[in-house]
């Protein structure tokens, strides 16, 4: 399974990462190209199976978001809803993924003591 996710180390981060790893069974690559669009892209083509940002500007995930969608891709915000302009954070990968990655992205981030 090849994913990319854009990456400042958090403890949300660390917890995520250590989700992804055991949903893969320690195959997952997880690594950060700093392009949404690009990623997009690549996920588009095939290159990767997903992506999620826990960024927040718009303007960084419109494109990304049209592009995966128009290659048959969910894409959601980190409450499993329709990703719209304002949200914060994004998920973006195949139906046969989504379930178990927007599972594994809701434990990591939310808030813990």
């Amino acid at each position: 399974m090849y994913g990319i996710a854009q990456v400042r180390y958090t403890s949300q981060n660390t917890r995520l990462q250590e989700s992804i790893l055991l949903l893969s069974d320690n195959t997952a690559w997880v690594n950060a190209i700093a392009s949404p669009a690009v990623t997009a892209v690549w996920m588009a083509d095939g290159r990767r199976d997903w992506y999620t940002s826990a960024g927040k500007n718009s303007w960084d995930f419109a494109a990304p978001m049209l592009i995966a969608k128009e290659a048959g891709c969910v894409v959601s915000n980190f409450l499993g809803e329709e990703w719209k302009p304002g949200d914060r954070g994004i998920v973006i990968t195949n139906k046969f993924l989504y379930p178990d990655l927007i599972k594994a992205v809701q434990s990591a981030y939310q808030d813990k003591p």
